[in-house]
């Protein structure tokens, strides 16, 4: 991007650049659609960078010390299983060796250890997340870093978790039933983050991240290649080529006609 900046900046701002001396519209109209088209394909990078630490990581962990204890999402998730499909049913082992089965879940199963310490995650492919998210205090400067986890906590631990629950809706998750209206209690926010994959694909953007992803990269990359395409002049050769090929082709016509006239012989030919 900065060598094309280079380039038409050249053209334009040096006295030897052809543009020079050019009429306005013609001296930084490439110039000037080549900035907007930088700033769409910088529009994705950017959306990147100042929104890839808010990923709503829920942990499958015992709910009390007991033997006999059960276990859930916490905070509660909206896409793994029981509750949702992923990675589909399975058991877990509890720390005294006996196994939880959630209600409502049939096999055939897989088996998974999962304890306060150490509780499981799932990516959305249905991969176990080993919870090294990487990282530290300072790249977590709004709430700061989930030790469990290694992700940047999303919420105010300070405060009371249905509260926290209530936080999960600036960043788009959805309620435990979108059919109906909020509620603290009852139908608070759930964990859904669509996002939580190891790596990003087509299959896994939000309404952002299409618009930031295809809509302003390819038409950034468009606008490129009109502004470069317009600084070589490259309507103006396309129609002289247009113009010589017309003249060419009009040479053909004669050609053929004198090849098709008995009056004429090959000496006389153009």
């Amino acid at each position: 991007m900065f060598v094309v900046f280079l380039v038409l900046g050249k053209e334009v701002f040096f006295v030897s650049g052809q543009r020079y001396h050019a009429p306005a519209k013609e001296k930084y109209g490439p110039l000037g659609v080549f900035f907007f088209a930088a700033l769409l394909i910088m529009t994705d990078p950017s959306v990147h960078m100042m929104g890839d630490l808010g990923c709503c990581v829920s942990t499958w962990q015992n709910t009390s010390n007991a033997k006999d204890t059960p276990y859930a999402w916490l905070p509660p998730s909206a896409d793994f299983s029981p509750g949702g499909p992923i990675p589909g049913s399975f058991l877990t082992l509890r720390p005294d060796g006996t196994v939880y089965q959630a209600p409502g879940t049939t096999g055939p199963f897989q088996l998974f250890s999962a304890t306060t310490q150490q509780p499981l995650v799932f990516y959305e492919t249905g991969e176990v997340n080993p919870l090294n998210g990487g990282y530290t205090a300072a790249e977590c400067p709004k709430y700061g870093v989930n030790p469990i986890t290694g992700y940047c906590y999303m919420t105010d631990v300070t405060l009371p978790y249905e509260e926290q629950l209530a936080q999960l809706g600036e960043y788009g998750m959805a309620l435990a039933d979108p059919s109906q209206p909020f509620n603290m209690t009852t139908n608070n926010y759930v964990c859904g983050c669509d996002g939580c994959t190891p790596t990003e694909d087509f299959a896994h953007l939000s309404v952002v991240g299409v618009f930031s992803a295809i809509v302003c990269t390819y038409v950034g990359f468009t606008l490129l290649a009109v502004a470069v395409g317009w600084n070589a002049n490259i309507h103006k050769k396309l129609k002289k080529f247009k113009e010589q090929w017309n003249k060419l082709r009009g040479l053909q016509k004669k050609r053929a006609a004198a090849l098709s006239n008995a009056e004429y012989t090959a000496a006389t030919l153009p």
